[in-house]
């Protein structure tokens, strides 16, 4: 802690905030400030192939405010979830008022063939299922392959 540089730190602090206009002082829109809404947007295409409109990005205070949230916009009905997932993220659904639905997962990360057309929607964890390890096969992410994929939509 004594290596933080709270002389500098709190300089900018003071900088940035007699130069923030008035605006940038209240509550905002929920969904996050435009501007950063447009950088994510521009983000997500250019390191991660989505094409996402910046009025669709809604910044969140973290993984479990942003599940909150969408359970809160989905509301009652089956979310298909990934068998042996974390038991917090099936708790914030069913706080939410939607019903978990576990899902079995393999060496090629969750089995698509057990989604149904009921799930209101999937959560994943493409890149390292816990606690099995297992990374979502590239067939499997994209819905291309000629074996189970995800259905669209999900």
């Amino acid at each position: 802690m004594t290596a933080f540089p709270r002389t500098r730190w709190l300089a900018a602090a003071r900088r940035a905030l007699a130069t923030a206009p008035h605006r940038d002082l209240g509550y905002g829109d929920p969904r996050g400030t435009a501007e950063l809404r447009e950088a994510l947007a521009c983000y997500l295409a250019r390191a991660r192939g989505v094409r996402a409109h910046p009025g669709r990005v809604v910044v969140c205070a973290g993984f479990t405010h942003a599940l909150a949230v969408l359970a809160d916009v989905l509301g009652p009905g089956p979310i298909a979830v990934e068998a042996y997932g974390h038991a917090l993220h099936r708790s914030i659904l069913r706080d939410g008022g939607t019903q978990p639905r576990p899902v079995g997962v393999d060496g090629d990360g969750i089995r698509a063939d057990a989604l149904t057309g009921t799930d209101r929607a999937a959560l994943l964890t493409p890149a390292h299922q816990f606690p099995l390890g297992v990374a979502l096969a590239p067939g499997r992410r994209s819905g291309s392959s000629r074996g189970p994929g995800l259905p669209a939509g999900t």
